[in-house]
């Protein structure tokens, strides 16, 4: 994956004629349950995985995306966001100022990060916020437990790691 952003930060370019190239790749996992009146009515695991790049060209703007890790779509890409912002011919041009190059790594620390936790105490933990609105007349109640991990790079030098939990 690494590979991939940073030939597309590094090569696209000077290939492309762009100022400025910044690749971002996201890898998002979603963990669910949904309860209705205290009845599990859904449940399930969803992984999301994308790189998007933004190019700014003759002061223009583009930007694509694609979810398959392959090199041929990334070399896609790249080749629309320029041709989005060769056409975007902008009256005034986008102007970003003096390049900042920043390389950092960070995580959010959990205690106990919920990706780590089993379904089964997941249940038992939802049963308890069920029992407790058992006397509403009805409600909805839904447990999320996400992580999002991203990797952003920049033709500039740019690198930045991260990964963070929502819930």
């Amino acid at each position: 994956m690494e590979k991939i952003l940073l030939n597309i930060a590094s090569s696209s370019e000077e290939r492309l004629g762009a100022e400025y190239v910044e690749a971002r790749f996201v890898n998002d996992t979603n963990r669910g349950l949904a309860f209705r009146n205290g009845m599990l009515v859904s449940g399930g695991y969803t992984p999301s995985t994308g790189i998007g790049v933004r190019v700014l060209v003759d002061g223009s703007m583009g930007f694509a995306s694609f979810d398959r890790l392959e090199k041929e779509l990334a070399e896609e890409a790249i080749t629309a966001a320029t041709k989005m912002a060769k056409n975007a011919k902008r009256k005034e041009p986008i102007d970003l100022g003096e390049s900042i190059t920043n390389v950092a790594k960070w995580k959010m620390e959990a205690k106990e990060p919920l990706q780590d936790v089993d379904i089964d105490t997941i249940k038992e933990f939802c049963n308890d916020v069920n029992e407790q609105m058992a006397g509403l007349a009805s409600f909805v109640f839904m447990f999320n437990a996400k992580v999002i991990d991203k990797y952003l790079v920049t033709n500039e030098g740019t690198k930045i790691d991260s990964q963070t939990f929502l819930s």
